[in-house]
């Protein structure tokens, strides 16, 4: 019997809240303090106005997605998850709309982390729900339900982080890659 394990890469594999906050203070030319994202758009826990929003936005779609540091902690995890042959691991994510290289950083991305095969794994979509699978790992829980309701059968996993704590979450919750793969384990 053969798993499959879908992963959201920002939030739960990479640092998106970080490098967005490093090109943040980059662009504005000022310090920014972060006390723990609680709000979804980390411009707006950062307190930037729309134009700062958006200038940092465009920075961003002109920024190789390349720099994003990984979570150090999530690597051997995805590595063990991608090594057993009962597990079919593919990575889950949104394409970032406006930076015309993304889908080619993100490839590149995960050749440097991971290897060429699981840059191979990747599926690009903003419609998550789509994407069939047994277990579903995302740090947005708007994600994770709409996904259950497509797939019945599945279990949706909340990837715990500050921005979406207090959220309403009727599914799996955890930021523990050992509970992770105790569930791939058990579907094994």
């Amino acid at each position: 019997m053969s798993v499959r394990v879908l992963l959201d890469v920002d939030g739960v594999i990479a640092n998106f809240v970080g490098w967005y906050h490093e090109i943040a203070e980059a662009v504005l030319g000022r310090y920014l303090e972060v006390s723990g994202p609680t709000h979804w758009d980390i411009g707006v826990q950062l307190g930037l106005d729309k134009a700062e929003r958006d200038l940092v936005w465009d920075a961003i779609c002109h920024t190789p997605a390349v720099d994003i540091k990984p979570y150090p902690e999530s690597l051997e995890p995805v590595r063990i998850l991608l090594s057993d042959t009962r597990v079919s691991v593919y990575f889950v994510t949104a394409s970032l709309v406006g930076n015309p290289t993304w889908e080619y950083d993100r490839r590149a991305w995960f050749r440097e982390q991971f290897d060429d095969e699981a840059s191979r794994r990747l599926v690009f979509t903003d419609r998550k729900h789509v994407v069939s699978g047994d277990i579903f790992v995302d740090d947005k829980a708007e994600s994770v339900h709409s996904w259950v309701r497509c797939n019945l059968d599945g279990l949706g996993v909340v990837w715990a982080r500050e921005w979406n704590e207090g959220q309403e979450l009727d599914k799996f919750r955890t930021n523990r890659w050992g509970d992770l793969l105790g569930l791939v384990r058990n579907l094994l």
